[in-house]
């Protein structure tokens, strides 16, 4: 358990949302660790 709890902590989340799926482990993310889900594209090179 404690290595769930260094996961969490590290996370950002309690360790309740992290067991309690992914899910609710991502809607619980700090927006900071929250990435975009934009895809870019790469510009033809010139």
């Amino acid at each position: 358990m404690d290595d769930l709890d260094r996961i969490a902590a590290h996370f950002g989340i309690s360790l309740l949302e992290l067991l309690s799926g992914a899910q609710v482990a991502l809607e619980a993310l700090p927006p900071e660790r929250r990435t975009s889900t934009a895809r870019q594209t790469a510009l033809p090179a010139a």
